[in-house]
């Protein structure tokens, strides 16, 4: 862990996805607690969440390829500036008009959308950048990393949102999707994917596309673990749903109470984090012994 934190790319890497991470988890508490309050129902969050989740299914499978035809950099920074011209326009419509909710359903459907093109695309970024030695410790590295930007946007989201509004809350988060790419502009990166993509742009996405259903028919171990992978995501997204709704409506309280369930559940992320690291060492070392 000492080593990759030495590496000058990964601590630019690391700080570009603590921002982005941060301004992605003040964006998705404030609107899913937005939409609560403003309804006083679960029905809109629900529908919205659910339209997400076939969103992804439907267009998930797309990533892949679209991922193998272009320099996963580029693909990472012009998601962050995405991110950012899309929270400066609701930004400024903030100070001068009302929020209505098929606004906050569209950056909510927004903001999944380009977590869903930044978690492969970053798993792609660092195999392609960092030394296959180095992959388990930067990948326990970048989920404490992300574990510790939901911490702070919970504890930011609760004092912000209650006091100021979430137009101050989605200007913070607009300059930290800006943080974010300027910090992953300075990362030193060769795209060595050039054969690859020359030979995916002769391909049409429809025939890459047909060939990874083809793959993942022919690994039938590897869709019982992505089956088994998915449920505990399932789980958080239903939790996700619930957590406002009961805060509101069942306690009655506001919305610092619903940001410190946030911050007391990537806390025990983090932990896990460090955990699972302190147990890989210890099982690398009885399997030496």
């Amino acid at each position: 862990m000492n080593e990759i934190f030495r590496n000058r790319n990964f601590r630019k890497l690391f700080l570009s996805n603590l921002f982005s991470g941060f301004g992605q988890g003040m964006t998705m508490i404030g609107i899913s607690w937005y939409l609560v309050e403003s309804t006083g129902s679960a029905s809109l969050l629900g529908s919205t969440m659910l339209l997400s989740s076939i969103m992804t299914l439907l267009i998930g499978p797309y990533f892949g390829t679209l991922i193998d035809r272009f320099s996963r950099k580029a693909i990472l920074q012009l998601e962050q500036l995405g991110g950012f011209s899309v929270l400066a326009l609701v930004t400024a419509w903030g100070f001068w008009g009302t929020y209505q909710a098929w606004m906050m359903v569209l950056v909510f459907l927004a903001s999944m959308f380009m977590f869903q093109v930044h978690e492969p695309t970053q798993s792609a970024f660092i195999q392609e950048t960092f030394e296959q030695k180095h992959y388990n410790a930067i990948n326990s590295a970048v989920e404490i990393q992300n574990q510790t930007a939901l911490v702070l946007a919970g504890a930011f989201a609760g004092l912000l949102l209650g006091k100021y509004g979430l137009h101050i809350v989605l200007i913070l988060n607009t300059l930290t999707y800006l943080i974010a790419f300027l910090s992953l502009t300075g990362i030193d990166y060769v795209c060595t994917q050039e054969k690859q993509v020359e030979k995916s742009l002769q391909t049409s996405w429809v025939s890459q596309f047909q060939q990874s259903w083809v793959y993942i028919k022919e690994k039938r171990g590897f869709i019982v673990f992505g089956i088994a992978a998915l449920i505990p995501f399932l789980a958080v997204m239903l939790t996700n749903l619930l957590n406002p709704i009961f805060v509101s409506q069942v306690l009655g309280e506001d919305v610092t109470i619903y940001s410190m369930g946030e911050v007391t559940y990537s806390i025990g992320a983090v932990v896990a984090g460090f955990l699972l690291t302190w147990f890989r060492g210890k099982s690398v070392l009885f399997l030496i012994w």
